[in-house]
């Protein structure tokens, strides 16, 4: 922002801090809205078209589950933070909230194009019989999991100015509180993942449990939830604890 000042001072023309800061931000802006359009109105559009017409699988799968669509927002919040260090004054406090709005923006929308990216690798794994047997669904929502409180952590260390090992190091302290609240979510948890890493159930298995009125096939396990279709097309969702 100083190189702004002083070179439309060297021209002869004068220029306050607060002006100098609105044209930076006006340009910030507009860089992102023009980059927006280029992406959202032009590139994604064009790929969407071609997607519907193509014979190609894998592209149907990746426009229904938005990957590309989250990825150029990932990208245009990188290209925000990039703007921000190069024409914000370093530790000024309009830097500091742009970078730090920027920053979230990018975990947030990296993190749902992870997400979207294993919707894709399951949709494409279930329209094979070999893959479509193995418990990925349980697999992939506990690395979901995993990934959201490591995102989760890494917000809140942005927010409060700290290092996420502090962060993690103070949530030790409230793990027996934590056991204790959610008890049946991590009992479901544990079970969920016992279940999919050993195999110990697979899709079309015929189960059979009175207590849960359950008497039929198993149509989807989840890492919490076992879902049955009884023998009367009822549904029956199981913990699998």
């Amino acid at each position: 922002m100083q190189e702004l000042i002083s070179q439309t001072a060297a021209l002869g023309i004068e220029i306050t801090p607060t002006r100098s800061l609105m044209i930076i931000f006006g340009i910030i802006l507009f860089t992102a809205v023009v980059v927006h359009l280029i992406l959202h109105k032009v590139v994604l559009r064009a790929f969407e078209k071609r997607a519907l017409a193509s014979s190609h699988l894998w592209l149907q799968i990746i426009t229904q589950n938005k990957l590309f669509h989250r990825l150029a927002f990932t990208l245009q919040g990188i290209i925000v933070n990039v703007q921000a260090v190069l024409w914000l004054q370093k530790g000024s406090e309009a830097a500091e909230i742009l970078t730090t709005v920027a920053q979230l923006w990018v975990m947030i929308y990296a993190m749902l194009s992870f997400f979207s990216l294993l919707d894709v690798i399951l949709k494409l794994a279930q329209k094979f019989p070999a893959a479509s047997q193995l418990p990925l669904k349980g697999i992939f929502q506990g690395i979901k999991l995993v990934t959201a409180i490591i995102i989760g952590i890494l917000i809140i260390s942005l927010l409060i100015g700290q290092s996420p090992a502090i962060l993690i190091s103070g949530l030790g302290a409230m793990a027996a509180v934590l056991m204790l609240v959610f008890k049946d979510p991590i009992l479901g948890l544990v079970a969920g993942i016992q279940l999919s890493a050993n195999d110990m159930l697979k899709l079309g298995d015929w189960l059979e449990m009175p207590k849960y009125g359950a008497d039929g096939a198993v149509i989807d396990i989840g890492l919490t939830t076992v879902k049955v279709r009884n023998w009367d097309n009822t549904i029956t969702t199981i913990p699998t604890w």
